[in-house]
């Protein structure tokens, strides 16, 4: 494999399954945009994504081989920094790529 990052759409087209996680603060919570709903009726709360606060962030990415192997990454964004799910990716991704040679197919 070369030094580039494969993308997201590489590794599903070579057969790995991979599910991608973004959480973002709402009002001091810490909630992924598909938990919003289930976290609002489970604690009265009225939390939407429009007041997500743009600092601050963490995205978690796991990835299944072919083979049935799973393999987990994290990326924290400091509440100092504004959050971008890009650059989370390519860094969770990174780590990755540097523990497991992912057999990417052209």
């Amino acid at each position: 494999m070369s030094n580039q990052l494969p993308t997201i759409h590489q590794l599903r087209k070579s057969g790995y399954k991979v599910r991608i996680n973004h959480l973002r603060y709402v009002s001091d919570y810490l909630i992924s945009k598909r938990e919003i709903d289930k976290y609002n009726d489970e604690r009265q709360l009225n939390l939407s994504m429009k007041n997500a606060d743009p600092k601050g962030g963490y995205t978690t990415i796991e990835i299944t081989t072919p083979m049935g192997e799973n393999f987990k990454s994290e990326a924290a964004c400091s509440k100092k920094d504004s959050f971008n799910r890009r650059i989370a990716l390519q860094i969770c991704l990174g780590r990755l790529a540097k523990k497991h040679n992912f057999q990417i197919k052209e």
